[in-house]
């Protein structure tokens, strides 16, 4: 055992393409994002197509992190938020835009939207004159969009601004979430390249029965220390136990294992991971592999 990977925080003038990579998938979106939100029934239902389009910007931001090798995941979720905060305030002018073109009516049709996005003049303005979309958006927060099930009126005012605040902390949140996990993924500089995932190994290792051994057994396995796996009883396929998963690469001396512990309760399996990212050198890995696959 080595411990636990933990990127090394390299960083490179490269990674500059991770708010680019960010600001091109929010703002490409930002349209569709805002008309698809116009209509949304109430505030509930808006939140879904708000956390594809935070993720969406978050696997873009990801992507730019992997390629350039940037492993500094609190950079990488620090330039996600950045480059997405540009592609957010578009999406913000396209629907105050349009909440001023079609908000008062039955829905017009997609082509009519379509045809109104297609001007970037109604989308970008948020960047030609700022104040005067903050004065619309005020104008729209004292009035009302949306609704809920149990008002008889649109929310507005401050729960209208407590929502949008909401709204920004959700997207911003998952953009920079998962840009940071894709720049936490192992790394090899042995083999110059990203550890793969491999297939959780078919069998696992059977649990103690007794209670303190068990707790016992999970927290040295929560230390990084893996000896339980190599000497305990073998649980057959889908048997409750603990159960391993590799990544590594063919030119790397080392991988990671993630532990994972399943149980019955009630009638039904659960499981909980008890290890994440525990260094393993090749030895060791053949090792659980041939006495596990």
């Amino acid at each position: 055992m080595l411990g636990f990977y933990c990127p090394n925080g390299r960083r490179s003038w490269f990674s500059i393409s991770i708010p680019l990579a960010a600001a091109a998938a929010s703002g490409l979106l930002a349209p569709a994002y805002a008309a698809a939100s116009l209509y949304m029934p109430n505030v509930f239902a808006n939140l879904p197509l708000l956390a594809c389009y935070g993720a969406l910007t978050g696997l873009a931001a990801g992507a730019a992190a992997r390629f350039t090798r940037t492993l500094n995941p609190q950079l990488a979720g620090f330039l996600a938020v950045l480059g997405g905060l540009a592609g957010f305030l578009l999406s913000w002018s396209a629907w105050v835009s349009l909440v001023d073109r079609f908000g008062g009516a039955d829905f017009p049709g997609a082509d009519r939207v379509a045809d109104f996005l297609s001007i970037p003049q109604f989308w970008i303005w948020i960047f030609e004159r700022p104040l005067e979309f903050f004065e619309r958006a005020r104008a729209i927060n004292g009035s009302g969009t949306w609704g809920l099930w149990f008002l008889s009126g649109p929310v507005k005012g401050i729960p209208l601004l407590l929502v949008w605040v909401a709204e920004c902390l959700i997207f911003f949140w998952l953009a920079a979430e998962i840009a940071a996990r894709a720049a936490w993924a192992p790394y090899s500089f042995e083999a110059e390249a990203y550890l793969r995932g491999e297939p959780r190994l078919r069998r696992g290792v059977a649990a103690p029965a007794d209670v303190m051994q068990l707790a016992r057994v999970m927290t040295g396995l929560a230390s990084g220390d893996l000896t339980y796996l190599h000497v305990s009883p073998v649980a057959g396929q889908g048997e409750p136990g603990f159960y391993v998963k590799f990544s590594s690469h063919e030119r790397s001396p080392w991988g990671t294992a993630d532990v994972t512990f399943c149980e019955r309760k009630g009638g039904r399996s659960t499981s909980s991971r008890v290890t994440r990212g525990a260094i393993v050198q090749n030895e060791a890995m053949r090792s659980l592999k041939a006495r596990l696959a």
